[in-house]
């Protein structure tokens, strides 16, 4: 939980820095203060669940990767591995939401609920 609310105030915080930087990628002008929280939701979304995911994930891969190695647990070997492994699924569920937040950034015309009929929860999964 402690990880997931640390990564959506990041999200948070950051948010607008990263609106500009795709809005000058995609030569969109900037529009306004208010302009620079479009998509918002869609960064946010995520920012618990693949938290959870990649703790979940890190802890089990390095207490396992620790017994088959006959390592510590908070050697480097175990834990390197445990956080390649976490970072990778933590990103299904990342990715997918990152996607449609940059479509979002990028595009006046493009809503949340559009997005979604047209490319569907999966459409983001086809960028992995």
């Amino acid at each position: 939980l402690a990880g997931g609310l640390a990564g959506t105030a990041t999200d948070v915080i950051l948010y607008p820095i990263d609106t500009v930087k795709t809005r000058l990628i995609s030569g969109r002008p900037l529009l306004g203060s208010s302009s620079l929280w479009s998509g918002i939701g869609v960064s946010v979304m995520p920012a618990i669940p693949a938290a959870a995911t990649f703790f979940t994930v890190y802890e089990a891969t390095k207490h396992r990767t620790a017994r088959l190695t006959g390592a510590d647990p908070s050697d480097t070997l175990p834990s390197a591995i445990a956080a390649a492994l976490a970072e990778s699924f933590s990103c299904v569920v990342r990715v997918p939401f990152e996607q449609l937040k940059m479509r979002m950034q990028a595009s006046r015309r493009v809503s949340l609920p559009t997005l979604f009929r047209q490319r569907g929860m999966g459409g983001g999964m086809a960028q992995l």
